[in-house]
């Protein structure tokens, strides 16, 4: 199948989303399409699919110019949008290209796109910018291509002095989930926690933030044992948690940043029982201001901003709560290069300020160029804590899977 979609105008009321969009997919091809969060990329193939109109432009199929008037009818056609939820693991993929299946890949973790793809085609501000072919493009080049300028440096230097231990985890175990969990964190440290899907590591975090219960196992804060049954006795004790899941359990979508940052943060913004009508709105403009929210304003509805934006609310939410313990799970799962550095920077400067934080990733390459430590999980156990000096892919990867090193 050959798709070529070419002048495409797209306004949601006074906002215009995609001008002068487009793309040309070739038969077999997998095709990246890249751009920053809100770029438009998402639009453009719901416009393919039949989920938009188009305000403007032509969309041609095998030769033909076709408007799809719902998803059913670009399905009967052979053309289906798997949401970004649901990506199919790298083999699926190759397998389909191979029987000459033409597939869009939306994705912004970069060793993938150059990994799977034969073409990338880049939106900036909802307007084609450029095609590149793989062979003859970097990281650097679709960057550039991206947001118009050099982004420098993936990872941020990180120059944090470390304190004393301000989370100590002894023995926490829940029979056929985790067992004999042992490991701390200080001031200003960054921890990453690697390991396979499954392994293990998302429930340890949740039983640490009163969300999961455990069955054994002591937890210790600044040297004092402390008992957290609920998420709400973890934040009073200085818990925070950016969970993996920002639209089942990070946001409330329906509602807007203000409510979702104000929500989470009510013993700043209010005195006895009312909410100070100016704090409240200082802090959500200093959030919104701070982390680049790009947005209409602080009423704007969460649903309606991109992954990368939700995600920045969130982070906005516990950022302001002044935490002494920060856990954050795939903190930058579905979010854009630059938006990525970003939150890199906030959580520096998180760690700057004394904030001992956990990183749980699944990207190998943002948890070694964050952490100070990397602690490795496998099927419920810790396999081991390397430090930085000698965390590197191999030694990751074979503590993940069952070696020694």
């Amino acid at each position: 199948m050959q798709i070529e979609m070419k002048g495409i105008d797209k306004s949601f009321g006074t906002n215009q989303v995609l001008k002068d969009a487009g793309f040309v997919l070739g038969h077999g091809e997998v095709h990246a399409l890249m751009g920053e969060n809100g770029a438009g990329k998402s639009t453009l193939m719901k416009i393919l699919t039949g989920v938009y109109t188009k305000d403007k432009g032509t969309v041609v199929v095998d030769g033909q110019e076709v408007s799809y008037k719902n998803p059913q009818e670009a399905e009967k056609a052979g053309i289906v949008f798997i949401h970004q939820e649901l990506n199919v693991l790298f083999e699926v993929i190759k397998s389909l290209r191979k029987s000459g299946v033409s597939i869009v890949y939306i994705s912004h973790r970069m060793e993938e796109i150059f990994e799977l793809c034969d073409r990338i085609s880049v939106l900036r501000d909802g307007t084609y910018v450029g095609t590149r072919n793989i062979p003859e493009t970097n990281m650097n080049d679709i960057v550039k291509l991206m947001i118009g300028r050099e982004i420098g440096e993936r990872y941020p230097e990180r120059d944090c002095e470390i304190g004393e231990t301000v989370l100590k985890v002894s023995g926490l175990t829940k029979k056929g989930v985790f067992e004999n969990v042992e490991f701390d964190v200080k001031a200003g440290e960054v921890l990453g926690v690697s390991g396979l899907m499954g392994a293990g590591r998302t429930e340890i975090m949740q039983a640490i933030f009163g969300n999961l219960p455990y069955e054994s196992g002591r937890i210790e804060i600044n040297g004092k044992e402390v008992q957290i049954k609920s998420p709400i006795q973890a934040m009073k004790n200085g818990i925070g948690f950016i969970t993996e899941d920002r639209k089942v359990e990070g946001l409330m979508l329906e509602e807007s940043i203000e409510k979702n940052i104000s929500l989470a943060n009510l013993p700043i913004i209010s005195k006895n029982h009312v909410i100070d009508g100016k704090k409240e709105k200082e802090l959500v403009t200093k959030g919104i201001e701070e982390l680049h929210i790009r947005c209409f304003g602080p009423f704007h509805e969460c649903n309606n901003l991109s992954g990368g934006n939700q995600q920045k609310v969130v982070f906005a939410k516990w950022v302001y709560t002044d935490p002494k313990i920060l856990i954050l799970d795939e903190p930058t799962r579905g979010v854009d290069i630059v938006a990525k550095k970003e939150i890199y920077n906030i959580i520096n400067d998180l760690a700057a300020k004394g904030v001992a934080i956990i990183m749980v990733s699944s990207e190998l390459p943002e948890v070694l160029g964050m952490s100070d430590r990397v602690m490795v999980v496998r099927e419920g156990l810790i396999r081991g804590i390397i430090y930085k000096e000698e965390a590197n892919q191999e030694n990751v990867m074979t503590l993940a899977t069952g070696g020694t090193i």
